[in-house]
């Protein structure tokens, strides 16, 4: 039986990822540099070890540049945009379907918790929540399993009892090594991804209600 719904945040939540792409291509665009999708997917969901913007701008670009204000730059127009966003289409529905269906609810994400709980209390959320696991609790983000073993552990869930609903392909190549269910849930920045390990690809989570989804999971089991 299925007994937690734990959500990625950036890109599934709010379309979050979408707005830190188009501030660092804004900056790309001054210095007449092209930000390749092919490279800054590699952070999608992540780690941002995995892509640093600022050393491959500094490797396409004989310009000096000043690191500290560009990054500042770019959080502060990222924040802004963000925070005007509003929720992905069907993401309300489904956290109050679980308060509502004793169904435990979680946030595990590679953000940090200020990012997160920033935004939830804007949209009047974070108390919805039972549980916020981000990259402040664990020493390795998605791909690595550790955020949702967390959730597993903290919920007392046996495998493949709970459902993670994710954007990203690191999350869900996280959520198979956790042992647990996913719904993949693409958006502008990750649908060419491949969600091949995905028990469930969807074009939005308003094109099925949380009940359908949880009878076909169950079935499932």
């Amino acid at each position: 039986m299925i007994k937690a719904f734990i959500f990625d945040f950036d890109g599934l939540i709010i379309d979050t990822e979408f707005s830190s792409y188009k501030t660092w291509l804004s900056i790309y665009n001054k210095y007449d540099v092209e930000l390749p999708m092919s490279e800054w997917i590699k952070c999608v969901g992540g780690s941002n070890d995995r892509f640093d913007p600022i050393a491959y701008l500094k490797s396409k670009t004989n310009a000096i540049l000043n690191e500290k204000q560009l990054r500042e730059e770019q959080f502060k127009t990222h924040k802004y945009l963000s925070e005007t966003m509003p929720l992905l289409p069907g993401v309300e529905e489904y956290f109050y379907f679980a308060k509502h269906n004793n169904i435990k609810l979680a946030v595990a994400t590679s953000s940090s918790y200020k990012w997160v709980s920033l935004h939830l209390q804007k949209k009047k959320l974070l108390s919805l929540f039972d549980l916020i696991i981000t990259a402040d609790d664990v020493h390795q983000v998605k791909p690595a399993p550790d955020l949702f073993l967390k959730v597993k552990g903290a919920f007392g869930l046996k495998d493949f009892e709970g459902i993670v609903f994710e954007d990203s392909a690191h999350g869900i190549e996280a959520a198979s090594l956790a042992k647990l269910y996913s719904v993949a849930v693409p958006n502008t920045i990750t649908k060419y991804s491949n969600f091949e390990k995905a028990n469930l690809k969807l074009d939005s989570l308003a094109s099925i209600t949380p009940k359908q989804l949880l009878q076909q999971f169950n079935n499932h089991q």
